[in-house]
């Protein structure tokens, strides 16, 4: 029995503090509802005290094309130069595991990589036999130019052991050697 007046008189009180806070905040309930359907706070207009959600205007909007690179071209760059690490260290690790022997086609001239999913790479340096599976899951493609044609966009040299793998649609210049 005392147990039941314990939790009613809980729930009296939690019915009273939630009444309370709605006032509190501004917001009434229409009587005639059954649900939350007609909540509704006041305008900011008529109540100085009213509360509003705080809304970030100045927040960046999705890019769009080429024309939101400027925008946006410091994470962009940020991606870029992880994915020129990332390409880097798979050469590294692929001429480790090969007794220090470099795949055949690298040459001194930057070439650009093929993508993964290219269906052609004539012209291009093709790694995806030698990087893709136990180096890589798939070649990194420049997060911006490179949804268009078959090349990544991120270019490859080697001079004896001295590998450069750059990014020249960089804002700043992204490219890194060992």
């Amino acid at each position: 029995m005392f147990k039941l007046v314990g939790i009613l008189l809980s729930l009296c009180i939690l019915a009273f503090i939630s009444v309370m806070g709605m006032q509190y905040l501004g917001i009434t309930l229409d009587r005639t509802s059954t649900g939350l359907e007609n909540l509704e706070r006041p305008s900011a207009e008529k109540n100085s005290d009213a509360v509003t959600a705080p809304t970030n205007q100045n927040a960046p909007k999705k890019p769009e094309g080429e024309s939101a690179i400027p925008a946006y071209r410091e994470s962009y760059d940020d991606q870029r130069r992880a994915d020129v690490n990332t390409i880097l260290n798979a050469l590294w690790q692929y001429a480790i595991d090969n007794g220090g022997v470099l795949p055949g086609q690298l040459s001194p001239e930057p070439k650009d990589v093929c993508r993964s999913s290219a269906e052609s790479c004539s012209g291009l340096l093709d790694l995806r036999d030698e990087l893709e599976g136990p180096y890589l899951v798939k070649i990194p493609e420049d997060p911006v130019t490179a949804k268009t044609g078959n090349g990544t966009r991120y270019f490859v040299k080697a001079e004896g052991m001295q590998i450069t793998v750059s990014a020249p649609d960089a804002g700043a210049e992204v490219s890194v050697s060992r």
